[in-house]
């Protein structure tokens, strides 16, 4: 389990990433807010076809980089280009079983980290894919830094508890066929939205 001074370095690490970061983004979409429920959204799910999940895989192994910071760079060049936002904050959730005493756990133990869309003028993509590269391998170092603690020390440091963190999500889960199948029982993958 992490120590008092690891929350202290991550308290730390979180501070000056997201210092000076926009919690405001203004989509297209957005209209008016309903006072009855502000913060509910959609989902919109999509699934890649092999012949884009070989182009991608062969665009990561070029890149030395991962399918998720490939694809969470692409949907914050979307968010870019649809909202004009230059500087933003995403969530997203993980698993948070960084350290060796939680692997062996059983349960469910997922927490939410904010990464940050920044882009720097004239910055090519492939610059701007190795730079988040980076920076989402540092942000995943501080996984376990509980996110409710986070959104406190944010609204302290800012001063604005009216904003959420952030506004947009991003979900990315990298699973084959999750059906399983046994003598007695069949179990498959059910698609709901709440």
């Amino acid at each position: 389990s992490a120590s008092l001074q690891d929350f202290a370095t991550a308290l730390q690490f979180w501070k000056r990433y997201l210092q000076g970061a926009s919690q405001a983004i203004h989509l297209p979409t957005d209209g008016t807010m309903r006072v009855e429920n502000p913060w509910s959204g959609k989902r919109v799910p999509f699934a890649i076809d092999t012949t884009w999940h070989s182009r991608l895989q062969q665009f990561c192994q070029q890149h030395h980089t991962t399918h998720f910071v490939v694809l969470f760079a692409a949907f914050a060049r979307s968010i870019r280009d649809w909202a004009g936002a230059a500087d933003f904050l995403v969530g997203v959730p993980v698993s948070n079983r960084g350290t060796p005493d939680s692997e062996q756990l059983i349960g469910h133990i997922a927490n939410t980290i904010v990464l940050r869309a920044r882009f720097v003028a004239k910055e090519s993509m492939r610059k701007f894919i190795r730079r988040l590269h980076l920076e989402i391998h540092e942000a995943l170092a501080y996984q376990y830094y509980p996110f409710e603690e986070l959104v406190e020390q944010f609204a302290e440091t800012t001063g604005n508890c009216s904003l959420p963190l952030f506004r947009i999500r991003f979900v990315l889960q990298d699973m084959p066929d999750a059906s399983a199948r046994s003598s007695t029982l069949t179990l498959r993958p059910v698609q709901f939205d709440r």
